[in-house]
């Protein structure tokens, strides 16, 4: 085995510094620096990348870069791409479960038979979807109750009565659209708040700042900065809205948030959050940015103020840019 020459050793170290520079600038920067919103909703397994030139070099003329080389694909593979281990629950759950399913039906393109499918399969109690446009519908258990505003609806097999929307103004569309549907469940344990969300999405500003021939444009940053701020206070008005109910509380929905955003952590990481009950990398949304695959986790159900996630699960491809995912929720016993 030869020594480690200079060149392979700097480009390596580099590298390393690098990719532990993008991994710390996703938990400290991210929805409050363009560049690193940009890394946060893109294709981040580009940094990977380095890796098909360094490791055959390493394994065939410097084997000794194998071991920092090894650390930087953990972190890619890791904390970079988002891998997570499920966290341990404390006690056995001994209040009434709720079985939530969350979907985004992508502007009505999803296949409403494979999701009603899911639903039955699951046995599940009450469903959130949003950007739902057209006549179709869900093919649900007789005795169901349902309400829809605008592109988000609730389903439950309990009795169902729904508030009025939250409706706030969207980068790129004229008039308010719905971003939390409120309703209260009556379930046999009790009522419980429910709020389906559709928070807004970065994917104008995201689509102004990549240019086809620049391919990115940093005079058009401004355009996703301004989309981040009023992203952030969609977050804000939603979780005000949230606090203020009395009765436990379940919120589902797409969030349009991974786990590392700033705006996540300040306005949501206090919730308990079932996707982190999940071993893997728990991605709900599969889309290309400029043709380049991207693989997201943003579609969540969260509960509090008595309500407690208990189990998650991501469901199968149905037709959608995202997959429908499936928490239990607990109710936890007065006193």
């Amino acid at each position: 085995m030869k020594r480690t020459s200079g060149l392979p050793a700097l480009l390596t170290l580099m590298y390393c510094i690098g990719l532990c520079g993008a991994w710390a600038l996703l938990y400290g920067a991210a929805d409050r620096w363009w560049p690193v919103s940009l890394l946060l909703f893109g294709p981040r397994w580009m940094l990977g990348l380095p890796l098909l030139v360094l490791l055959p070099w390493a394994v065939l003329r410097h084997r000794l870069l194998l071991i920092p080389l090894g650390f930087a694909a953990v972190v890619l593979a890791g904390p970079v791409m988002g891998f997570q281990v499920a966290q341990e629950q404390n006690g056995v759950p001994s209040g009434a479960r709720i079985r939530v399913l969350s979907c985004n039906l992508r502007v009505g393109e999803a296949d409403f038979e494979a999701l009603s499918r899911v639903v039955r399969e699951y046995d599940v109690d009450v469903v959130a979807v949003q950007e739902y446009i057209g006549d179709r519908r869900l093919t649900l258990p007789e005795g169901w109750q349902g309400k829809r505003d605008g592109q988000i609806a609730v389903y439950s097999r309990f009795p169902l009565q729904v508030g009025e929307a939250l409706k706030l103004h969207r980068a790129g569309h004229k008039w308010k659209r719905q971003t939390v549907l409120p309703a209260v469940i009556r379930t046999p344990a009790g009522p419980v708040a429910f709020f389906a969300v559709h928070l807004p999405s970065p994917r104008y500003g995201l689509q102004h700042l990549l240019d086809r021939r620049k391919l990115i444009n940093p005079e058009k940053a401004g355009m996703l900065e301004a989309q981040t701020g009023a992203r952030e206070e969609a977050s804000m008005l939603a979780r005000a809205m949230v606090d203020r109910a009395v009765l436990p509380v379940i919120v589902a929905g797409d969030f349009n948030l991974p786990r590392e955003s700033y705006i996540f952590r300040r306005y949501w990481s206090d919730m308990s959050d079932a996707s982190v009950l999940l071993t893997g990398y728990g991605w709900t949304f599969f889309e290309s940015l400029r043709g380049l695959p991207v693989m997201l986790a943003v579609d969540r159900v969260l509960a509090g103020n008595g309500a407690e996630a208990r189990w998650f699960r991501v469901g199968p491809d149905v037709g959608s840019d995202h997959r429908p995912v499936i928490a239990d929720v607990v109710l936890t016993p007065a006193g």
